[in-house]
């Protein structure tokens, strides 16, 4: 495997709302309402009902948490409650829904989860433990920069800073491309520079680029391509965005997009619709981290772009999109992110592992010598993630780079469930 120090140039896209910060501008939600609501997407359900449609208070009397317990019997807040498993996996168990997916729960409950007289007041000793984690105290840098702070909270989640530090003490080369479909670019930029004054180290300098306007662009798409224009007013096309996000000359840099959420919408929230994200060049590892990617082909925010022989970028389908968490993209359940300072870090080796044990199988002895290494290698790639499935050839012939199937890889599993910290 490839040694972190001198492999690809990372580039880590992480959205903002309930990935990066609590308290969602874009979506109008308050920090207590995003505290409510991060623990009420990763609670699960199982309703005896079969009813198409169904009032909140049938689905109260039908529907049962993981442990049993009906959802009414959970209304009021007792001191000894042992609240039921929080479920942050891939996978959600056979017959069980996500809390937040139940659309009559979510809009009478999700902002109020914990609280009395709604059924996840259960689960208030873990608001109460992740209320705590982020607050800050007079020890604590958030006491000297106001920009890092949000009345008694913090305002990025600590797990944040602690992957900052951990690819600043690996040496490893990062481009951090935040991406948001709100106004919160110009809040970032002012804690990532307020940050990397109290660093006061020159490897964190990369942090202050994020103010600067040809560090942010807005990107607009169409059925036929996109562009992105720098907040000079320079407009780039795709191409050329890409090689700035892979623009290898510091060891950190940082970029910001404000995404186009009006053509996401548009299109039904479709996955091929939503925040771009590039794969197909061995020179730099692309990686995003959205709390709203899911394990649903026609429901998700991040889409796939790869970049064809041809030189023309396309997007990949849902399907296909879904197979590559755990590799390119990581669905944040946020409240494991706020009591686990590490699970950033340990997202992140994971997906590197993975996309290694991916590109081990590049050895195409057959495949032309002219061919360059990007193209073997993501030919490789793309044969591996669309094995087995109808659409195989949506992009190319595999047929042409290798001639023998490679056997199965055991990748590291995102549909495990760790207990919280």
């Amino acid at each position: 495997m490839q040694n972190r120090l001198t492999g690809p140039r990372l580039c880590l896209h992480l959205d903002v709302n309930e990935t990066l910060i609590l308290g969602d501008e874009a979506g109008g939600d308050t920090f207590a309402e995003s505290l409510h609501k991060i623990i009420a997407k990763q609670a699960i359900i199982r309703c005896r009902s079969e009813k198409t449609e169904i009032s909140v208070d049938e689905l109260l009397d039908n529907c049962t948490w993981n442990d049993g317990r009906s959802l009414r019997a959970t209304m009021e807040r007792k001191n000894d409650d042992i609240s039921p498993e929080l479920f942050v996996g891939w996978h959600v168990p056979e017959n069980y829904v996500r809390f937040y997916r139940t659309e009559p729960l979510k809009k009478a409950y999700a902002k109020r989860f914990c609280d009395e007289g709604s059924p996840g007041a259960c689960y208030a000793p873990i608001q109460e433990k992740a209320d705590m984690a982020m607050r800050w105290n007079e020890n604590d840098m958030e006491a000297k920069h106001i920009a890092l702070r949000r009345g008694p909270y913090r305002y990025i989640i600590p797990a944040f800073w602690r992957l900052l530090e951990h690819l600043v003490a690996t040496k490893r080369r990062a481009t951090l491309i935040i991406r948001t479909y709100g106004s919160d670019l110009s809040d970032i930029a002012a804690a990532f520079k307020a940050y990397a004054e109290y660093k006061n180290d020159v490897q964190y300098n990369g942090l202050a680029d994020l103010i600067k306007p040809e560090h942010c662009f807005k990107v607009q798409r169409t059925d036929t391509g996109m562009k992105f224009t720098r907040n000079d007013g320079i407009e780039l096309n795709e191409a050329q965005a890409l090689e700035e996000m892979e623009r290898d000359d510091v060891q950190i840099r940082c970029l910001g997009f404000l995404d186009d959420y009006y053509f996401w919408k548009s299109r039904g929230h479709d996955p091929s619709a939503g925040k771009p994200l590039w794969l197909g060049h061995v020179s730099a590892r692309h990686i995003f981290l959205d709390d709203n990617i899911h394990n649903d082909p026609i429901n998700s925010i991040v889409a796939i772009r790869l970049k064809t022989p041809d030189s023309n970028f396309r997007s990949l389908d849902g399907y296909t999109t879904l197979r590559l968490q755990n590799i390119a993209l990581v669905r944040v359940p946020t409240i494991q992110v706020v009591l686990n300072p590490d699970w950033f870090i340990e997202r992140l080796l994971a997906c590197e592992n993975n996309i290694e044990k991916l590109l081990a199988f590049n050895k195409c002895d057959d495949a032309s010598s002219t061919e360059t290494t990007d193209l073997r290698n993501w030919r490789w790639f793309n044969f591996l993630l669309l094995q087995n499935e109808d659409n195989r050839s949506i992009l190319w012939d595999d047929s042409a780079c290798c001639s023998n199937p490679p056997p199965p890889l055991l990748l590291e599993k995102a549909n495990s469930n760790p207990p919280l910290e």
